[in-house]
């Protein structure tokens, strides 16, 4: 396996990736720190990709040549300007990791939903007041990160992710109950919930969750009295 890391220094406009001999083969591939503004078209010439490291450059979008790297595994592009995400990252089919933290994405495309080995979904830090129908297709998700966002409400089917296990939507604008259906989720250990919205409800299924083991709060969040049902290993923590 060919690593290449850091070898783009101070570029404030997209490296030369045509000119890389070695993009063939490689298989990891680091761009971080360096003020990167645009994403050459040629990154589709590294066809064994399995990790793209982007952290804290200036992207504001992706090429739709992004679809290409279909070996991908890893994608990280967060501390960025990225206003827009393509597409083509639907093609990713492979990935299980990608995180988009920390940028300025009011959104993100419907195409996500088709992500079906994505495990690990980092959005948070973002401006995103929707999200596609179908992050729900993402069967394999166990980790999502969705606070710190402009939310509004997140799906009523969030059952659907059958595997998910942390789920963080604090430091949204949500009201009212949250969907009954969080209950359905068996493997949820963490729920965090704090800031996500003035005098937010936990719904009472909450405890049909018996894997939860940390339930986060806020001193306005209104919670259902039979949470002692979920066991000794249970506890809530007030943020």
């Amino acid at each position: 396996m060919l690593l290449l890391m850091g070898m783009f220094s101070s570029c404030r406009t997209a490296p030369d990736l045509s000119a890389d001999a070695n993009a063939p083969v490689a298989e990891k591939l680091k761009i971080t720190s360096n003020h990167l503004k645009e994403l050459s078209p040629s990154i589709k010439r590294y066809k064994r990709l399995k990790v793209l490291n982007l952290y804290n450059n200036d992207l504001t979008t992706l090429p739709p040549e992004i679809g290409e790297l279909t070996e991908l595994e890893e994608l990280a592009v967060s501390s960025n300007s990225l206003k827009s995400i393509p597409p083509e990252i639907g093609k990713l089919k492979k990935l299980k990791r990608l995180s988009l933290k920390f940028n300025n994405l009011t959104s993100l495309p419907e195409e996500i939903g088709e992500l079906q080995r994505l495990e690990v979904l980092e959005v948070q830090y973002n401006h995103l007041n929707s999200l596609p129908s179908s992050i729900t297709h993402l069967k394999n998700l166990t980790h999502l990160y969705l606070n710190n966002n402009d939310l509004t409400s997140i799906p009523e089917n969030i059952d659907e992710l059958v595997k998910l296990q942390f789920l963080y939507i604090g430091k949204n604008s949500l009201s009212g109950r949250l969907p009954s259906q969080l209950g359905n989720i068996t493997g949820l250990r963490e729920l965090d919930i704090a800031g996500s919205g003035v005098m937010i409800e936990v719904p009472s299924e909450i405890v049909n969750a018996r894997t939860l083991e940390v339930l986060y709060i806020d001193q306005t969040t209104i919670i259902p009295y039979n949470l002692k049902r979920l066991g000794t290993k249970f506890r809530v923590v007030m943020k």
